[in-house]
């Protein structure tokens, strides 16, 4: 579990990286520029949000099989 949480942390952090690399070296006036920094501030939320779903029903699926193992091994 901890290589896919390190996998998720990388591609989060590179996805910020490069998302702000594209932004600040657009050419744009101020005002464009805060509005494309505050709309990808809100699909970097909601793609947080889904990672976060995403990884509890990963842990619930890792748990279950876990005990499906366990009864098995029995």
């Amino acid at each position: 579990m901890a290589d896919g949480r390190s996998l998720l942390t990388g591609l989060f952090v590179g996805g910020l990286i490069g998302g702000t690399a594209v932004l600040l070296s657009a050419p744009s006036s101020g005002k464009e520029l805060r509005g494309k920094i505050k709309a990808n501030c809100n699909s970097i939320e909601d793609t947080i949000k889904r990672l976060k779903k995403d990884g509890m029903a990963l842990k619930d699926q890792l748990v279950q099989t876990a005990k499906e193992s366990a009864e098995v091994i029995k």
